[in-house]
């Protein structure tokens, strides 16, 4: 999928906020007549575009990829369209099946703007003083505290009652009730007790989300955190491929689960 992003409030969805993953699944609940959440392969920022952007969603949905490319196209805005719909394996990961990402920052140096490209580029019409941004540039490298440029979620984390500095993935689940949703995240964290992966990692209890019931549909949410980003991907890594084994066991009405997803450095807990 692509999309220019100057109209959104990034990609990740915000509960006050218009964001490319809102609309898409706003999209793909109308078409596949269901609720439906989505993982993307990375997120961007208000204002960010992007391209070749990968995501992946599950579906009880008996239409083919074609006529959901069409469908969701058509109720999505000008500015995100889907490329492709195919179906993907049980353990393809948007996130962790990625082999790489390219990011590109473009400055326009020129007496006049350009028009058609003012929504992709930075336009600078005086002299750039290329040796001093090489200079600036040098101090990013390495490890740093950024903690300034996130408040807001140091003040989050602190009012959650969690460390100030830690990588966090959510486990979402949706299902009829919430004791099915809830026992579904349960039955997660009892089987990673199990995993070597899991050694690095905190898993807490299961709380409903802000917006606990949509639609007829409870949702459930369980907090993992690790210091260690590695430590977390690997772990994620051993756990995701048992979680379909946990959903597939869960084959009475009163414990099915709809959907589940994992949310990787989530903008809300």
């Amino acid at each position: 999928m692509s999309y220019d992003g100057t109209d959104y409030a990034g990609f990740q969805v915000q509960t006050n906020a218009r964001t490319v993953q809102g609309e898409l699944e706003r999209a793909l609940g109308e078409v596949c007549n269901e609720p439906v959440r989505i993982t993307g392969a990375g997120r961007t920022d208000a204002g960010v575009h992007a391209t070749g952007q990968v995501i992946d969603f599950r579906s009880a949905s008996a239409l083919d990829g074609g006529t959901m490319e069409r469908g969701v196209n058509a109720l999505l805005s000008k500015d995100i369209a889907i490329a492709d719909v195919e179906a993907a394996s049980e353990g393809f990961h948007s996130r962790f099946s990625a082999t790489g990402r390219t990011y590109e920052y473009r400055i326009r140096r020129s007496r006049m703007r350009d028009p058609l490209e003012g929504r992709r580029e930075l336009w600078v019409s005086e002299e750039l003083d290329v040796a001093a941004m090489r200079r600036a540039s040098e101090l990013l490298v390495g490890r740093h505290d950024f903690a300034a440029f996130a408040a807001s979620q140091l003040k989050e984390r602190e009012a959650a009652g969690l460390p100030p500095y830690s990588h966090l993935a959510l486990l979402r689940a949706e299902a009829r009730s919430a004791d099915a949703a809830r026992g579904f995240l349960g039955a997660a964290s009892a089987l990673a007790a199990d995993l070597p992966e899991a050694a690095p990692v905190t898993i807490y209890a299961p709380i409903p989300p802000a917006v606990q019931r949509v639609a007829d549909v409870e949702r459930m949410q369980m907090l993992v955190e690790s210091t260690s980003r590695a430590a977390l991907q690997r772990f994620l890594a051993a756990w995701l491929p048992r979680l379909h084994e946990v959903r597939g066991a869960r084959n009475a009405d009163e414990q099915r689960i709809l959907r589940w997803a994992i949310d990787v450095d989530p903008l809300a807990i």
